[in-house]
């Protein structure tokens, strides 16, 4: 089987018998296969031999041959053909791109003579390694069903073709024979090779292009496989086997985050691209099938880690806090006891803040209390009373709580003295010494008003 293969490195070409490969270099990530153009026939390693049985219309020559598995179609060559078996000089193999021109002495031509005469053009060799691959089998299968039509516009289509028509021949085509054989000849100029594929990884797929024949004419259903190195295919398998289509073919892939990845395709059972010659020297040369063909082509894809300049930049995000706690709300002053009259003047003890009450009689207001009267003494004279040291504590703010700020032994002072200090209570501390402090003067003062009252 003729075996094409490309792949991205490069190479040179080479030539083994009936193998031929190309490598070539591919650009852009896409591997397209082309054809092997060798420069010279190939011969075969041994020399063949065939008891031939005709199947068509032998009294025209427009009958083929077969012997065992083998198929064939007379050369164009004036020899004859015995029905011993025959054991030829040898088998050339007619690549793509190469005229078939008989060895020296093989071929007696029109005239009779035996020389080197060019058969087919390079240009024709295609046409007739298709015609010889694809159409011959099938006149094969017609003629020995008894339809020897087909097998008459084969002979037809490659001799006319290379204008080596005989004159009995052409008293036995008819039009329909004609006919056939130019639909034949449309046919393998179409379909014949050098055969294509190509295939690249994009957007997470591998996207497989149709197989093509050297016109471009897709070539449907042949099998295709597909192969990974370094990735899946999305069902987790590494290889995958479809028919060819005349679409192009995706396929999503599970790709690494870094690293190179390979894929390649192969496509098998294509038409031959090359045809065999048999030649001897003292029978007909005869035109063999080449073996069937396949195109290979592969693409390499880098998947490389971000770069660093394109990697989220660190402190974009807010930073996660734990929550704060919320303050605690301020907590209502306890429930005053309700003012009442004062029983003796140590009672109250007027603020500073009070205007000095005046001068009064030293006569009894009340038959059961007494309330001296006292003259206000001078600020610098007079001694700071508690109060007076509670509104100085206040201004100063250094005091833990408001139980520090009230005088000794006062009942605001029994109250808040015995409190706890806790940390919630001391972040209160500034707004409930202005709540005593307040408390307090509104209490001397309303204090202060009795005592005028009843000094009235």
């Amino acid at each position: 089987m003729n075996t094409l293969n490309t792949t991205r490195r490069g190479g040179n070409p080479q030539r083994n018998n009936k193998k031929w490969r190309l490598r070539i270099l591919g650009a852009g990530g896409t591997i397209a296969l082309l054809s092997s153009l060798p420069l010279t026939w190939a011969a075969a390693d041994a020399t063949p031999t065939a008891t031939w049985q005709s199947l068509g219309d032998s009294t025209h020559q427009l009958n083929i041959q077969v012997s065992g598995d083998d198929t064939a179609i007379c050369a164009s060559d004036r020899q004859g053909l015995g029905s011993e078996t025959i054991e030829y000089d040898t088998e050339r193999i007619i690549p793509a791109g190469q005229a078939y021109i008989a060895g020296s002495g093989m071929l007696r031509d029109s005239d009779g003579k035996i020389r080197s005469v060019q058969v087919f053009s390079s240009e024709q060799q295609p046409s007739v390694a298709y015609l010889l691959s694809v159409a011959l089998p099938l006149a094969r299968q017609q003629a020995t069903a008894g339809n020897t039509s087909e097998a008459a516009a084969v002979v037809w289509a490659l001799h006319n073709s290379a204008n080596r028509v005989s004159a009995v021949q052409k008293a036995g085509v008819t039009q329909a024979i004609e006919t056939r054989a130019g639909q034949l000849l449309s046919e393998a100029a179409e379909r014949s090779g050098p055969y294509a594929s190509a295939l690249r990884i994009e957007s997470g797929e591998l996207i497989v292009e149709p197989v093509s024949a050297g016109s471009g004419t897709p070539m449907t259903g042949f099998p295709v496989t597909l192969t990974l190195n370094g990735a899946l295919f999305n069902n987790g398998e590494r290889i995958r086997t479809v028919s060819s289509t005349a679409e192009t073919q995706r396929f999503p892939l599970i790709l690494p985050n870094a690293g190179t990845v390979k894929a390649t395709v192969s496509v098998s059972s294509l038409p031959a691209i090359d045809y065999r010659v048999w030649e001897s020297r003292t029978m007909q040369d005869m035109l063999l099938a080449g073996a069937s063909s396949s195109v290979s082509a592969e693409t390499e894809f880098d998947v490389d880690e971000p770069p660093a300049g394109e990697q989220e930049p660190p402190g974009t995000d807010c930073p996660e806090t734990e929550p704060t706690q919320p303050e605690a709300p301020l907590q209502p002053l306890e429930p005053q006891e309700p003012l009442r009259e004062p029983t003796q003047a140590t009672d109250i003890a007027p603020p500073s803040s009070v205007n000095a009450l005046p001068a009064a009689s030293e006569t009894p207001v009340s038959d059961s209390v007494d309330v001296p009267v006292e003259t206000e003494e001078p600020a610098e004279k007079r001694e700071p009373t508690g109060t007076d040291q509670a509104e100085t504590e206040v201004e100063a703010a250094g005091a833990e709580s408001a139980a520090d700020l009230l005088p000794a032994g006062s009942p605001e002072s029994q109250r808040t003295g015995s409190a706890e200090k806790t940390p919630a209570r001391l972040a209160q501390t500034g707004a409930r010494v202005s709540q005593v402090a307040g408390a307090a003067l509104l209490a001397m003062a309303a204090g202060a008003y009795i005592l005028r009252r009843r000094q009235s």
